[in-house]
This record gives C-alpha cells, structure tokens and sequence, in this order.
C-alpha cells in the first residue's frame, strides 16, 4: 500500500514535473513569439514610418510640382493673353502697313501728277521762250523783247516830258511793228488759247510825285491802248487789252541806284491764264 501511494507521488511528481516543463515551454515560446512579434512589429513600425517619410516627401514633391504646374499653367495665360494682344496688334500693324502702301501709291500718284504739272509749267514758259525766240529772229521786227516775249518801249520816244499823247512821227512806225507783234503772238496755236491778258505798264521814274506819276502812267498806258485798238481790229486782242498805270512804283535799279531813264517804259505783258492753269491742275488731281 505505501509503495503504491510512493508510485503514486512519484508519478505525480513527474507529471507535474513534465507539466511544468511543458508550462516552461509554453512560457518561452510565448516569449519567443512575443520577442519576435515586437521585433516584427518594431520593422512593420519602421516601414511604416519610412513609408510616412516617403509619403510625406512625395507630398511636398506633389506640392512643389503642382506649384509648378500652377505657375506654368499661369505663365501659359500670360503667354496667350499676350499672344493675343499680339494677334491684334499685328491686325493693326497690318492694317496700318496697308494704309501706308495707300498712302504711298496715293503719294507717288500725285508726285507724278505734280511732275506733269511741272513739266507743262515749264511748257507754258517754254513756249513763251520760243515765241521770243521766234520773234527775235523776224527781222522786220525791230522791238526790245525779253524771254518771255514781252515788249518794253522807250517812254522818251513815245512821248514828250510830262505828256502823255503820242508822238506823231513814231506813230507809223510803232502801228507796223506792234502789227507784226500781235500777228506773231495771237497766232501762235500753242500760246494764243492760254493767254489771259495782254497788259499795257506805263512805268515813270521818281521825278515828281507818286499821285503825278500815277496820273501821268495811267493816261499813257490809255493813250497807247487807244492807239493799238484804233489799227488793230482784231477781237481776239479786244478782248484781252488792259492799261495800267505803276507810276514809279517799278523803278529800275543799277548798281543800287535808280536808273532814271529807263525806269521810264512802256511794257507789253503777256499773261498766262490762272484759269487754264487750275483747269489744268484739276485735271490732273482728280482725273
């Protein structure tokens, strides 16, 4: 009986001891597994914190791009703002280009109309230059006339001092030559249709006063269109005789100082037509 209840605590003994043992285990394996889950754990807590340090610098990268991207998607703005007012303004620059090409073609247009309109000035003078030239070379004729076939005659020989009536011995002669004279001219076809006046100046020097003169001129400048119109019938000259008196008004100077005598002259003038010339303009500017 004892021996069975020593048995007995002997195998008592030994199952508590096995149990013990394997509480043991248990315990360090529990340790073990706590041991290895901290250290698991500590990793996976490294991981994550790594992977919070990536994603919060991918955040600030996402940032700093995205302010990239702001800035750029506001200087695109700027760019086709500006692209814009580029676009109109080179609309105006070439719209003002064009205005200018207009301009200019407008410009040269009547640049060259203002050459013919020189060029036919320079006719009209031209002609008065041949008409001169063709008056000169009459070898009848035997009158002072200048280049642009205008006639200046001698007071002195006209006229006595202080008259104003013709000499009767010069009168014949005068008649032929201002004769031939007016032949020329008012048949000329080139001239002849551009004349507006034929103007008779009776010019005196300053001897006496400037009224006196004045009268004296005028009743000479009277006297030899009364004169002209009493020989030469021709309506044509009718039509475009005028007397006028400049008293001395037009003296002749030489070497600074008047020339009494011939200051004192009769001049036959001849004057282009303004209407003619402004016909002529008109033409050319609107035609």
């Amino acid at each position: 009986m004892q021996n069975k209840e020593n048995n007995f605590w002997i195998l008592y003994a030994n199952l508590m001891g096995a149990l013990f043992f394997i509480f043991i285990l248990i315990i360090a394996a529990i340790v073990i597994k706590y041991a290895l889950t901290k250290d698991k754990l500590e990793g996976t807590k490294n991981a994550l914190s790594q992977q919070e340090q990536t994603l919060e610098q991918k955040k600030q990268d996402f940032e700093k791009q995205k302010q990239i991207i702001y800035t750029l998607a506001k200087r695109l703005a700027d760019v086709n703002s500006s692209y814009e007012k580029l676009n109109v303004k080179d609309q105006d620059l070439l719209i003002l280009v064009g205005l200018l090409e207009k301009r200019e073609e407008e410009y040269e247009k009547l640049k060259e109309k203002f050459t013919e309109f020189r060029q036919r000035l320079n006719n009209v003078n031209y002609s008065k230059q041949e008409l001169s030239a063709e008056l000169k070379k009459n070898p009848n004729l035997n009158l002072i006339i200048n280049e642009e076939a205008n006639i200046i005659l001698d007071s002195d020989i006209l006229f006595n001092t202080d008259s104003y009536i013709l000499k009767s011995e010069i009168k014949e002669n005068l008649r032929k030559q201002l004769t031939l004279y007016f032949d020329s001219v008012l048949n000329n076809k080139i001239f002849a249709p551009k004349i507006e006046n034929i103007i008779i100046e009776s010019h005196t020097n300053s001897d006496g006063s400037y009224m006196y003169n004045l009268d004296l001129s005028q009743k000479r400048a009277h006297e030899l269109l009364n004169f002209i119109l009493s020989f030469y019938k021709d309506t044509r000259l009718q039509k475009l005789l005028i007397a006028t008196g400049k008293s001395y008004s037009e003296p002749i100077f030489k070497n600074g100082k008047e020339d009494k005598i011939s200051s004192r002259r009769m001049e036959i003038k001849i004057q282009i037509s303004n209407k003619a010339i402004v016909q002529d303009i008109e033409k050319l500017i609107f035609n």
